[in-house]
């Protein structure tokens, strides 16, 4: 057990598969912007990439050496576990139905608090409007993937674009709190 946050090889390869398959859903919206197929397909691979991400950083979080400094709450999240009593006073751990916002929400925030930033900055991210992209994407993604009588097949532009966005701000916050995290973990100050 290290202190250093690292993808197991399984999880390098989930991540790595979904980051080709973004790549690639990217490339086929270029081809034709206007095709539904591609845009649906960029808005799933986005997200699935994200879901696919969360749970690795989850994984790899509990794998740290200073898990132990998290709260048991957050360590039944991050397992995606809850508790159950059972009439006769047993005690179970059972798999739990979190949305995956809250998920990768958690994980991030369990990777600013095991790196010692400050809530100030949590706040910021949470807060930050790229962090509602990504939400609105997910929305997107719920109605793409569970669709109900009278609800729109199409993403629009706009749609696109806020996934897009989202997806970019995902991407520099994870190197931005890498970055943080292996300054922190070796001893140097980089959160200045």
């Amino acid at each position: 057990m290290s202190n250093h946050l690292e993808l197991d090889d399984d999880a390098k390869t989930l991540v790595g598969h979904l980051y080709i398959d973004w790549r690639r859903s990217i490339d086929l919206y270029k081809e034709d912007r206007l095709d539904q197929f591609a845009r649906r397909t960029l808005i799933k691979s986005i997200t699935t990439y994200f879901e696919g991400f969360s749970r690795s950083l989850r994984t790899s979080l509990l794998n740290l050496e200073s898990a132990n400094r998290l709260s048991f709450d957050k360590i039944c999240v991050l397992n995606d576990k809850k508790l159950d009593v059972s009439d006769n006073g047993v005690i179970e751990k059972k798999a739990a139905k979190y949305s995956s916002v809250g998920l990768l929400a958690v994980a991030f925030r369990c990777w600013c608090e095991l790196s010692e930033i400050s809530e100030h900055e949590i706040r910021q991210i949470f807060g930050h409007n790229d962090w509602r992209k990504y939400k609105e994407t997910i929305s997107v993604r719920n109605r793409l993937t569970h669709p109900k009588p009278g609800d729109s097949f199409e993403v629009s532009d706009v749609e696109v674009e806020t996934a897009l966005d989202a997806m970019q701000y995902m991407l520099d916050l994870t190197v931005r709190l890498a970055n943080i995290h292996f300054s922190e973990t070796s001893g140097t100050d980089a959160k200045q």
